[in-house]
């Protein structure tokens, strides 16, 4: 019998978030049939075996590379076989009842290719929830962390009370159509990882689809655990620079480039200073590296690989 629900997960080198994700799905006992599908991102430190081991009837999807989170769950829909698709991030803890409350509404609402809520640190605060599409001034006030100013949580809305369509959300925990994935191909594996999910919506309301928000939809997500800061902000700003390029045009992609080459002309000097003061040597030099890199990639004709 077809499962209501696939659920996603991609794994690279954090078996411990993995087994947590997984022991959460299982104790918030979702009423719906479901399998769950777990990707390995030909994670070197023996994760694949591990999972495989504790959890013999998973369906495993073992990847011949690293192919990011974009590139995993594309290998994992592909082999999924229910009417949805839960992508969800292996450093999130899933509450009792999330699932079937996605479901539900899917069932109800055959207009909505996908449906997510609120994401929640450990302790419990809000993180973000549904955010615009990316635009020129967002960006700035990203980058220059003006955005603050207006919404703690920026460039997130914060949390809302009402159901609403919004642009995007972060697919750590977002229930889809397959159909819906199907019909505009499913992720663009070029983002390896950040701006994938919104251009993966972008594509989907494209195509007349809607995304919906639920603001009782909760989910614990820890964020970040398989990068360092300096690959993460390399690949962010990577995101960013393809998402302009495929959806906003040459010269609105072209004074993005111009901004991050000022941003990081702005930062280098302070870092250079900093690196002559012992404590802060270390972090000066990542800096330092990490600024040069996005310089070069602003300058690179074309988009740089991850």
């Amino acid at each position: 019998m077809q499962p209501d629900v696939s659920i996603v997960i991609v794994n690279y080198n954090t078996p411990q978030y993995t087994i947590q994700c997984l022991e959460s799905i299982y104790k918030a006992s979702p009423k719906a049939d479901y399998e769950i599908v777990l990707v390995d991102n030909a994670s070197p430190d023996g994760s694949a075996e591990q999972l495989e081991k504790k959890y013999p009837l998973i369906k495993m999807v073992r990847s011949g590379k690293n192919s990011g989170i974009a590139g995993g769950n594309n290998l994992g829909t592909r082999a999924a076989s229910g009417r949805y698709i839960l992508l969800l991030n292996n450093d999130t803890l899933v509450k009792p009842g999330a699932i079937d409350l996605t479901i539900e509404f899917l069932n109800a609402h055959p207009e909505a290719a996908g449906v997510g809520g609120n994401l929640l640190n450990e302790d419990g605060s809000f993180q973000s929830g549904y955010i615009d599409f990316h635009t020129l001034g967002q960006v700035f006030l990203v980058l220059t962390r003006l955005g603050i100013l207006l919404r703690p949580d920026y460039p997130s809305h914060p949390r809302g009370t009402t159901l609403k369509e919004v642009d995007w959300m972060s697919t750590a925990f977002m229930t889809f159509r397959k159909d819906a994935l199907e019909s505009v191909g499913l992720m663009n594996e070029e983002y390896f990882i950040y701006s994938d999910e919104s251009d993966l919506q972008y594509r989907i309301k494209q195509q007349g689809w809607k995304i919906y928000y639920l603001p009782e939809l909760d989910t614990i997500h820890f964020g970040g655990r398989s990068l360092t800061p300096w690959r993460r902000r390399r690949l962010f700003y990577r995101g960013y620079l393809l998402f302009f390029t495929k959806h906003r045009g040459p010269m609105q992609t072209l004074l993005l480039r111009v901004m991050f080459v000022v941003a990081c002309l702005l930062k280098l000097p302070y870092w250079w200073l900093s690196s002559f003061i012992s404590r802060f040597k270390d972090q000066a030099g990542e800096e330092i590296r990490s600024n040069l890199d996005i310089l070069q990639m602003s300058f690179r004709k074309g988009i740089a690989p991850p």
